[in-house]
């Protein structure tokens, strides 16, 4: 287990920051094992897996907890993200305190992408 979080650790707690975008075409970002929420680092055996929404500081924030629990992936050798919905600002986020409120009907904000086919070399 790669976390800082197991009691021998204790005394050497630093969070270390999330390793660096990568960029794609379009904007899309590889997700290859990320620190987040309260601690747990998420890791996946697809490296070809991009996020097409690139890396949303939040899509939930709810009183206690701001994060990014949301994603659309894409499988990058055969798609890629043409463009994807820009988030809302905070403020519009937290103007009612947290999710959901009249404006976002759900704890979750939504996620879109428009993802495009790659084109095959001839």
């Amino acid at each position: 287990n790669n976390n800082n979080n197991s009691d021998d650790d204790d005394d050497n707690d630093e969070r270390q920051p999330p390793p660096p975008q990568e960029e794609e075409e379009g904007g899309g970002a590889a997700v290859r094992g990320r620190t987040v929420g309260l601690g747990m680092e998420l890791r996946h055996a697809l490296p070809a897996l991009r996020s097409a929404v690139g890396r949303p500081a939040y899509t939930n924030v709810v009183r206690g907890f701001e994060g990014d629990l949301d994603w659309v992936f894409a499988e990058a050798r055969q798609l890629r993200a043409a463009r994807a919905l820009p988030p809302p600002s905070r403020a519009d986020v937290v103007r009612e305190v947290a999710l959901p409120s009249s404006a976002f009907p759900s704890d979750h904000l939504c996620m879109l992408a428009e993802l495009r086919w790659r084109r095959r070399a001839a």
